[in-house]
């Protein structure tokens, strides 16, 4: 089970521009990342909001999403901060259009949960796959147990809310140790919990050539 750009949209349309404060990590993030102009590909950007804390360093940013009214909303927040970025609208379960080794950074906040386990490692492996040797990755995810009443269990630690506005939405749980996993591939450099209750990942990309799928 995947989420659909019309669940999003649905969100989007009703609640306008949410999410409008940059997470409280993302100068970690920043600080890692090579001095501008780097590119950086915001995986599930939404209306914008670390498109434009990002991009307003200096940055070359990307933002990829798959809810045409979200994506609408952002270009306007770009067009608004007089901010030159790129917008690409699909699905980021799908192989991503990007070329190999294409950007310096990569943030995902609170996306890439929603899907069951298999296609979340697929997705994982996309972001290493168009990571630089070297490049960084934030990603924030739903923490296990889940607290939020009235869901249904489809899988091992993924769940379906039946009511509310993410109704229909799989959400699949990590505890730390399945988010090292997942994330096997990878560097960890600091795995934490933030404000939210959100498990956060914070993780490089080996410099060495590892072949990885």
């Amino acid at each position: 089970m995947q989420t659909t750009p019309k669940s999003w949209d649905r969100i989007f349309r009703a609640d306008g521009r949410i999410f409008t404060e940059e997470h409280e990590s993302i100068h970690k993030f920043i600080a890692l990342l090579p001095a501008p102009p780097a590119r950086v590909l915001d995986l599930g950007c939404g209306t914008g909001r670390h498109m434009v804390a990002i991009a307003a360093h200096g940055y070359q940013l990307t933002g990829m999403d798959r809810a045409r009214h979200g994506m609408t909303l952002a270009r306007d927040w770009m067009t608004k901060e007089n901010l030159d970025t790129q917008l690409c609208e699909q699905d980021f379960h799908y192989p991503l259009p990007f070329a190999t080794a294409s950007f310096h950074g990569l943030i995902s906040t609170q996306v890439i949960h929603h899907a069951l386990l298999v296609d979340i490692q697929n997705t994982v492996d996309e972001i290493y796959r168009v990571l630089k040797p070297g490049g960084v990755v934030f990603v924030t995810t739903t923490l296990y147990p889940p607290k939020r009443p009235n869901i249904k269990e489809i899988e091992p630690y993924t769940y379906v809310p039946q009511e509310g506005s993410e109704r229909g939405l799989p959400h699949h749980y990590f505890d730390e140790e399945r988010l090292r996993q997942t994330f096997s591939a990878f560097t960890i450099l600091n795995l934490f919990t933030d404000e939210t209750h959100h498990l956060c990942i914070l993780a490089r990309r080996p410099e060495s050539e590892t072949v990885h799928p």
